[in-house]
């Protein structure tokens, strides 16, 4: 691609990542035959030349999909260096998450599996069934140490922790609940270093930061402009006091309703905002150290958040887009720039990763390499969240959420796309199809939830 296309920003940074190339091209990279499995033509991203051998992975906790620029109806232009990321990488433009709250986003995600299918899914409600993962769950950080890269992982969600049973595939951790993106940064940045100082041949760096998320804090450059709006009576930057301010909602009047929508949604996008323009001075550093010359970079979301669609706020409530739309792209030196617009999923991007480095694709994992899946696959999710338990499954245009406690409704995001005219007829072909493909689903989760009653079958309109 010619420099000349790209943004000042992202052409300087190109500088900065080629001047830092080793003299051996990626084609000349030695390659170990034992572990090498060829990966289908069909399969995506391409390169030019071999794909990089390192990994960096940054995933972002409550990232809602309709505020990065690419994706945003209003045109707020919050996330331009992510954009320009995403306009020289390579995008998966119809991505979905399996949840809607990080325990199970980043567990499904790293283990390239539903839950369903791994036989354990993390409860957030009732508080008693908070545990750890099951000891002995494979997560990518296993396989790829097992190959002989080194791991590191610094995470601001103590869900991935080793406390939770998520982290122990990664040689090197840090972070806790809510550390600040400089201090994920420089914390992974600096195990990393003692590992390449150590003589570490090839890595797998995972930084997972917590902004976006409540309570949304105001960082200096970023204040968001309320001045046309009156004040609520909240701290909103205290963590309980956002989520008694939410709790509130169905007791407020139109008007402060209103106000406090108006409060948190500029709070949120001001966030995002300040977490696009930091990750822009981490990606220069990174590729002034030379960290990026031969570097698989893959940026995911673990879930969304809401503002009200469906009559909460926040995250872990329901699987309606706001909170289940994901974001996932690729970015390389040596990528080749584009876009796959056929559905992908969140247990897509282990073997996908596993794949571009060269290493077999265990059994457990049930996801597609990027590029292979069928256009009619059907995508699902699932949570045991605030709300209850709820499933989804989506093929096509057409999405079934099962509430075990509430209505079934579909969904034809082709004309609906804000999701606001579902319905459920059990005499429609579609419905019943959608219902068959999910049910097996609802079998299998059964067993692995307590203190929720079985659902009835939906073979009534609501």
């Amino acid at each position: 691609m010619a420099l000349g296309v790209l943004s000042p920003r992202m052409r300087s940074l190109f500088l900065l990542v080629l001047a830092a190339c080793p003299s051996t091209t990626p084609e000349t990279r030695s390659v170990d035959e034992t572990t090498w499995v060829s990966v289908p033509t069909e399969a995506l991203p391409d390169f030019e030349g071999s794909p990089p051998k390192n990994v960096l992975m940054i995933s972002i906790d409550t990232l809602r999909k309709d505020h990065l620029s690419r994706y945003d109806p209003l045109g707020r232009d919050l996330t331009p260096f992510l954009d320009d990321l995403m306009e020289t990488g390579f995008v998966l433009d119809d991505h979905q998450t399996c949840s809607n709250w990080t325990f199970v986003g980043v567990t499904c995600t790293l283990a390239g599996a539903n839950h369903t299918e791994i036989g354990f899914i993390p409860q957030l409600e009732p508080p008693s069934m908070r545990i750890p993962f099951r000891a002995g769950q494979e997560f990518l950080s296993d396989w790829m140490r097992d190959a002989g890269y080194a791991t590191v992982l610094a995470s601001a969600n103590g869900y991935l922790s080793r406390d939770w049973g998520t982290a122990a595939g990664y040689d090197a951790t840090s972070g806790v609940a809510f550390d600040s993106a400089q201090t994920i940064y420089e914390g992974g940045l600096a195990d990393l270093q003692e590992a390449i100082d150590g003589g570490a041949d090839k890595w797998f760096l995972h930084l997972h930061f917590l902004e976006p998320h409540a309570p949304y804090l105001v960082h200096e450059g970023f204040t968001p402009d309320t001045s046309d709006l009156p004040d609520v009576r909240w701290d909103l930057s205290v963590k309980g006091q956002h989520y008694e301010a939410t709790s509130q909602w169905g007791v407020l009047t139109d008007a402060e309703r209103d106000t406090l929508g108006e409060h948190l949604r500029r709070r949120y996008e001001g966030e995002v905002a300040w977490l696009d323009h930091v990750l822009a001075g981490y990606f220069a550093d990174l590729g002034e150290r030379g960290l990026l010359a031969d570097t698989l970079v893959v940026v995911w979301s673990d879930h969304g958040e809401a503002f009200w669609e469906k009559g909460h706020q926040s995250h872990g409530w329901t699987l309606h887009r706001p909170e289940n739309d994901g974001v996932a792209f690729f970015w390389s030196p040596q990528i080749v720039p584009g876009a796959w617009s056929g559905p992908t999923h969140a247990t897509d991007l282990v073997p996908t990763i596993l794949g571009l480095q060269g290493l077999q694709v265990p059994p457990s994992v049930s996801g597609v390499h990027v590029g292979l899946a069928s256009p009619s696959r059907p995508r699902f999710a699932a949570t045991v969240a605030r709300a209850g338990v709820h499933q989804s499954v989506r093929r096509g245009n057409k999405k079934l959420i099962y509430e075990w406690s509430g209505p079934t409704r579909v969904y034809d995001l082709a004309v609906d796309p804000r999701e606001q005219l579902g319905v459920w007829d059990p005499d429609d072909p579609e419905h019943q199809e959608l219902w068959e493909l999910l049910s097996p689903e609802v079998a299998a989760l059964l067993p692995l939830v307590e203190g929720f009653a079985p659902p009835a079958p939906p073979t009534w309109a609501p």
